[in-house]
């Protein structure tokens, strides 16, 4: 591997991965893997634990970032018993508590249901609008396109389109790849 990565100015590689955390956020395709909490709660409380915020500052955000998802009523159930769609929106609201500048979405569409995934769309959309920079790794072009500013299209680990969404879905050869 060759290159940097520069996170506001900084090399990552100068940086302790606890830093990067308070920075960019991080969500996996399969939020299985990503929650450790037995409770919604404690689950979306532990990256702030974890830093070592005081109790009295760390509910008032794990309640902010249920609410700001619409799933403030789970709060105190366990994370066992969630659906797929609302296991993502824990990991999400895990990830927003801790108040990051960027997110890093790896296929927030996979496995939910075309309604769950216009949500989640939604749901991203809003994030970008209140002022978090998003990468999203996706295979949904058409929502992606939808919702995105500049997009990277990729065939086999090559970049093979990149642009402004707008013109990318417009692009003949792009339309006639992924949508027949």
């Amino acid at each position: 591997m060759s290159g940097d990565i520069l996170l506001f100015g900084r090399s990552v590689r100068d940086m302790a991965m606890a830093e990067i955390s308070q920075t960019v956020g991080t969500v996996l395709q399969d939020p299985e893997r990503q929650i450790l909490g037995s409770y919604v709660l404690n689950e979306v409380a532990f990256g702030l634990e974890s830093l070592g915020l005081p109790r009295l500052e760390i509910i008032p955000r794990v309640d902010a970032a249920l609410a700001q998802l619409g799933i403030l009523h789970l709060r105190d159930r366990e994370t066992f018993g969630a659906s797929g769609g609302e296991k993502q929106k824990i990991a999400l609201a895990g990830v927003l508590a801790m108040a990051p500048k960027i997110l890093l979405l790896d296929e927030p569409s996979l496995g939910l249901s075309p309604l769950l995934v216009k949500e989640n769309f939604r749901v991203i959309q809003r994030l970008n609008q209140e002022g978090i920079t998003i990468f999203l790794v996706e295979q949904n072009v058409r929502q992606t396109l939808a919702i995105s500013t500049y997009v990277y299209v990729l065939s086999k680990g090559r970049v093979v389109a990149q642009g402004l969404a707008a013109e990318l879905s417009q692009d003949r050869e792009v339309r006639q790849a992924y949508f027949g």
